[in-house]
């Protein structure tokens, strides 16, 4: 079974998965029931396809408008969870693709001899951008989680 094998599969039966439970929980007016598996879902979807971007705010916007008062969009954690996803959309697409792009295309315009020293130049500081703006990405996902799990201010 080769790799796009096992993504699919598991794609499929991690959605067929989802799909029951968030079925489950509208019939049931639930959603404290499937919160762990759904979660476990999405994030084994963004590892087997290899597209993340977007379904966890989904995923949160469904959860916060079926559960019942039970979580509000006021929450502290809730707002400043997608505050901070918001924010590191903006870096991710706004800042770090684009550099990330550059740098490969510059990558391939060194010639054979090596990288001029303006090219070299610009390698390096575009180098250090993009460690600079993969740090930060890293920071917003710890930041995320924490307030994803200890959900502060929520009773």
């Amino acid at each position: 079974m080769s790799i796009t094998d096992l993504d699919l599969w598991t794609l499929g039966w991690v959605g067929l998965a989802m799909g029951l439970l968030w079925m489950l929980s509208l019939l049931m007016r639930d959603v404290s029931i499937v919160d762990v598996f759904w979660g476990i879902g999405f994030i084994l979807i963004a590892v087997a396809s290899g597209r993340h971007e977007g379904s966890g705010a989904r995923q949160g916007i469904v959860l916060v408008l079926l559960s019942d008062d039970v979580f509000e969009f006021s929450d502290v954690w809730i707002s400043l969870s997608f505050l901070l996803y918001i924010t590191a959309l903006g870096v991710s697409h706004g800042l770090h693709q684009p550099n990330l792009r550059a740098l490969v295309a510059l990558q391939g315009a060194v010639g054979p001899g090596g990288p001029t020293p303006e090219q070299g130049r610009e390698l390096e500081e575009r180098g250090k951008k993009a460690g600079m703006f993969g740090g930060i990405l890293h920071l917003l996902l710890v930041v995320l989680l924490w307030l994803m799990i200890f959900k502060p201010g929520w009773p």
